[in-house]
């Protein structure tokens, strides 16, 4: 299966197959939003979209999981519901001086 890598203007990039890509270039002729499994990307904010290796797109995907949330359209904020990175600590907040 080929994965594809979409770099957007503001410099995120997202990771899509083969699927997605046939439904990013069917959508990007109507000029409209196009949602693909783990994104909704506006056409008109596509830098350049290069093909990668399965290998390379499995780490970004992983890396995409670490941190789950949603965007509060209201307060203009990204809520986050999952954070799965390793919390670290300096040994100072360990012991009290």
């Amino acid at each position: 299966m080929k994965y594809y890598k979409i770099y957007l203007s503001n410099k995120e990039s997202v990771v899509i197959d083969q699927a997605d890509y046939t439904k990013l270039v069917n959508g990007m002729s109507t000029g409209s939003f196009v949602q693909l499994k783990n994104a909704v990307i506006n056409p008109s904010f596509i830098s350049h979209i290069l093909p990668v290796s399965q290998k390379e797109a499995l780490d970004t995907e992983t890396q995409q999981e670490q941190i789950g949330g949603y965007v509060d359209e209201k307060r203009g904020v990204f809520v986050v519901t999952k954070d799965i990175r390793p919390q670290v600590t300096a040994i100072a907040d360990k012991f009290q001086v």
